[in-house]
């Protein structure tokens, strides 16, 4: 049905509505009391996803209940982040309906109220007044209700996180109903969609080796890691994924005494060498027979039971063998379960590929140990010749030898030391003065050890870069040795 199309009234019939300062006030507590309950939730969640566990978990045992309850909200965040999430949620649509049903109504009657504005189109006034509280609702919503709180919270996650923990859980005891309501529902869309959740998930879990990593590096940059605590968390994720081969000393560096060695001739090798235990071989170094221990022969020697022309055989201890593709992570508790203090490295072929010591699984995480000044070693592993040289030793490891000398090498199967990269690139074994480009640097063979690449020295080309190499920190002597 139609109804008959009517005149409408004059605008003078109509009451006009007046500004009400009460009514100005009520939208105004209402708009600053959501914008600080949406400034609570956001902080709740920022400080929960913060503050250390560690931190929450020794206060919590020393009796601190606030540190328990933020524990226990940890443990679940998924659930509190959602309470967090749906506080927030309320909190922007409620303000959003306050700024349209009261404050831009209320904005409008006061601007309806100014002399200059009598004669303006109330509908352009109105909608002035729309943009403008928009406008502002928006700009203190994001500063107020969302930076403000986001900033404090990471700041000083912990303190906010207790002050807090009693308020947030009344407030989710409260949205507990309506948490597992949506939870429920967006589950149950998920699963239509062929998406599997697992009944327990935790934020913590879901993080890499490499993000904790990158966590590691900016609290470097920040300041709240040093430099040398980076390296010890990189050398222990690093840990797990080095294999013996990687962390051996190789064959060409090992020391080791023939089985038909008198305890003079050990001695001498000690000497020379400075080691505590040495491999025994028999025909060559393929052909390991078992392991010399001189404190063994030296505390037999004073008690006068042997002499300097005995034989080493009666004190050749049983040798211990493993793959050079076995995991130091799984070999450093095996040797340490069955007291060995050092085991073989043989290659596929069943040949010795070098050797290994609980020494060597240590430094690679603390980095290399020294207990003495080593005989062989006359001149540190890196020295700076000048500003854009330095010479290397050879049996560095290219990792070692990008990170302490600020160089991008690259990576490669086939090669693990300074010297395999130069044979790998040269494709022969070299002689002294041979050299090759890489990128901007010149790589040349400084000195050599019979087949073996002992000295490399690198120019950076002033040409190319016009930036010398970087200062090098003291360098620590290299000591191959068991």
């Amino acid at each position: 049905m139609l109804l008959p199309l009517m005149d409408d009234p004059p605008l003078a019939s109509a009451p006009s509505p007046e500004f009400s300062w009460g009514e100005a006030s009520l939208s105004l507590l209402w708009v600053i009391a959501l914008l600080l309950i949406n400034a609570f939730f956001v902080a709740v969640e920022f400080s929960l996803v913060s503050a250390r566990r560690s931190r929450m978990v020794q206060l919590a045992s020393e009796g601190n209940r606030q540190a328990g309850i933020v524990q226990k909200a940890q443990e679940q965040l998924e659930y509190a982040l959602s309470t967090a999430q749906l506080g927030i949620t309320l909190a922007s649509v409620l303000l959003g309906w306050i700024g349209a049903t009261q404050v831009a109504p209320t904005l409008f009657l006061a601007l309806r109220q100014l002399a200059w504005l009598q004669n303006v189109d109330p509908a352009l006034i109105r909608g002035v007044a729309v943009v403008v509280v928009f406008s502002l609702l928006t700009y203190f919503q994001i500063v107020v209700g969302e930076l403000i709180p986001k900033t404090l919270a990471i700041l000083y996650s912990e303190p906010i996180a207790l002050q807090l923990a009693w308020l947030n859980r009344l407030v989710s005891r409260f949205l507990h109903p309506f948490v597992e309501l949506l939870r429920f529902s967006s589950r149950c869309l998920l699963q239509l969609f062929g998406v599997r959740i697992p009944e327990a998930t935790s934020f913590y879990s879901t993080m890499t080796v490499e993000e904790l990593q990158l966590l590691i590096a900016s609290s470097v940059e920040s300041g709240n890691i040093e430099a040398e605590e980076r390296e010890l968390l990189s050398n222990i994720f690093e840990f797990g994924e080095t294999v013996a081969s990687e962390a051996m000393i190789p064959r060409t560096s090992i020391d080791a005494v023939p089985e038909t060695a008198t305890v003079q001739e050990v001695l001498a090798e000690v000497a020379e060498s400075g080691h505590s235990r040495y491999p025994v071989y028999g025909e060559s170094l393929d052909d390991i027979r078992g392991l010399i221990h001189v404190k063994e022969l030296i505390g037999e020697l004073a008690k006068g039971s042997l002499d300097l022309h005995s034989p080493i055989t009666p004190f050749i201890r049983e040798a211990h063998f493993e793959p050079e593709n076995k995991p130091i992570a799984e070999l450093l508790p095996e040797m340490r379960q069955h007291h060995w203090p050092m085991v073989v490295v043989v290659d596929e072929f069943g040949g010795t590929a070098g050797l290994i010591t609980i020494q060597d699984l240590v430094e690679e995480i603390v980095g290399k140990l020294s207990d003495g000044p080593d005989p062989k070693a006359k001149e540190p592993d890196i020295q700076e010749l000048d500003e854009n040289t330095l010479l290397i030793q050879a049996q560095l490891d290219i990792e070692e030898v990008n990170e302490r000398c600020h160089l991008n090498l690259p990576l490669h199967e086939d090669y693990q030391t300074l010297g395999g990269f130069l044979i790998y690139h040269l494709q022969k074994i070299p002689r002294v003065g041979e050299k090759f480009t890489y990128q901007d640097m010149e790589f040349q063979v400084a000195r050599m050890e019979g087949p073996r690449v002992d000295r490399v020295k690198v120019v950076r080309h002033r040409r190319s870069s016009p930036n010398p190499l970087p200062s090098l920190p003291p360098a620590q002597t290299a000591q191959p040795g068991t």
